[in-house]
């Protein structure tokens, strides 16, 4: 765990100003490229535990993301993909002060408000915003570590899923990494809905988690790093192999670090 909260860095007035922006629609559309606006592809109603959340996003990452990530890779230059507010890309950017970071997202307010938040904090990252499976703007081995978290599920198509795992691969450096987040489709409802069997039953606007087995098949040659010890971690006792697979299979989320052949 970080040895003091980020909540205490996010200086005024960039705070207040993340907050309205919040308000006011950023990071509140998941779904960029749905053709129809519904369920997560239309601005969802701010609660103030949302809002709360979004602001305290970097304390989340850092303790729990970037706590992992440290583990495994030493990164000079990184990529967050689907960055949206900006808290997973701060939180990098903390943790790894000597790296440079660039984030990119679809929507236009959550690249604003992602700027803002890296003010508050005194970070240097350089925010872009594309459009919806448009590609990355970069050229091949740029990067160390390509982050991309809770952002698959929620593009529409397939091959476009496809197409951007691609993307993300082709400027991975051999030897570095790509880090993926998404929802466990093993359980009964969908992590983000709650829609029963969403992740099966398939509906515009509404996420979906790719399968635990297919991410062999879309990174195939990659090395595939184990997350399942990250549950000894926190309960800060040894288990057996077996065992911390078996709790990695029933956990909400599906975490995926491949590291690109050299």
């Amino acid at each position: 765990m970080p040895n003091q909260s980020t909540q205490s860095l996010f200086r005024e007035p960039y705070r207040t100003q993340f907050r309205e922006m919040i308000l006011s629609g950023a990071g509140r559309v998941d779904v960029q490229d749905s053709p129809k606006r519904e369920g997560y592809a239309h601005e969802g109603r701010v609660t103030d535990p949302f809002l709360d959340r979004e602001t305290n996003r970097v304390d989340l990452h850092r303790s729990n993301i970037c706590q992992y990530l440290k583990q495994h890779v030493s990164p000079n230059r990184i990529l967050d993909v689907g960055c949206g507010t900006g808290g997973l890309s701060v939180a990098l950017a903390l943790t790894f002060p000597k790296a440079s970071i660039q984030g990119m997202d679809p929507d236009p307010r959550s690249v604003a408000a992602a700027s803002i938040r890296a003010a508050g904090y005194g970070v240097s990252i350089p925010f872009h915003h594309v459009e919806p499976n448009s590609g990355l703007p970069f050229g091949d081995e740029q990067f160390d570590l390509v982050t991309c978290t809770s952002v698959i599920e929620f593009i529409t198509l397939m091959e476009d899923r496809v197409k951007l795992l691609e993307a993300l691969k082709r400027v991975t450096r051999p030897g570095g990494w790509v880090f993926l987040t998404t929802p466990n489709p093993i359980r009964l409802r969908e992590q983000h809905s709650g829609r029963w069997f969403g992740d099966w039953i398939q509906k515009p606007g509404y996420p979906w988690a790719l399968r635990p087995w297919s991410f062999g098949k879309l990174f195939p040659g990659w090395k595939r790093v184990s997350t399942a010890g990250r549950f000894g971690d926190k309960l800060g006792v040894p288990l057996p192999g077996p065992l911390l697979s078996a709790v990695a299979l029933a956990a909400p989320w599906q975490m995926v670090l491949v590291r690109k052949p050299v």
